[in-house]
């Protein structure tokens, strides 16, 4: 299985040096580009007990791409590990996957018969995949 990890956040970036210390090849974007430096420096951009040993020993397994489209043809799996803050009413705010999911739609437009899993990771309200996202993906597919 060949996966992705868009959102290398605080969340993002320690989930996807955990997959890459299973023997996982991980294939990362963010458009932070201190979180990319702090990646090829090996040090953790953020304070996370044990994240730096893991860039350090497993960032051999970790891809830095700056192109979604690029990702996203050499993977089969993305997880979207993206910010999702609270709006005044007390929802969350889907502005950060639209705007990725759009991209995505986009690159598997031209990724024919071939299936690619997208596993949103961010946390949202019910019934958010199945009455806002998957609606809007298949609309740009």
């Amino acid at each position: 299985m060949k996966i992705s990890v868009i959102g290398l956040g605080k969340l993002g970036l320690p989930f996807a040096f955990f997959l890459a210390s299973h023997g996982n090849k991980i294939l990362c974007y963010d458009k932070n580009k201190k979180i990319l430096d702090s990646i090829e420096k090996k040090r953790s951009p953020f304070v996370e007990p044990y994240l730096e040993k893991y860039i350090k020993k497993y960032r051999k397994n970790v891809e830095i791409y700056e192109r979604l489209d690029d990702l996203i043809n050499k993977t089969n799996v993305t997880f979207l590990v993206l910010p999702t803050p609270s709006q005044k009413d007390g929802s969350f705010s889907n502005q950060y996957i639209l705007n990725v999911l759009k991209k995505i739609g986009k690159c598997l437009k031209n990724k024919r018969n071939k299936k690619h899993l997208i596993n949103i990771t961010s946390t949202l309200s019910p019934y958010s995949c199945e009455k806002i996202f998957i609606p809007f993906l298949e609309n740009i597919i």
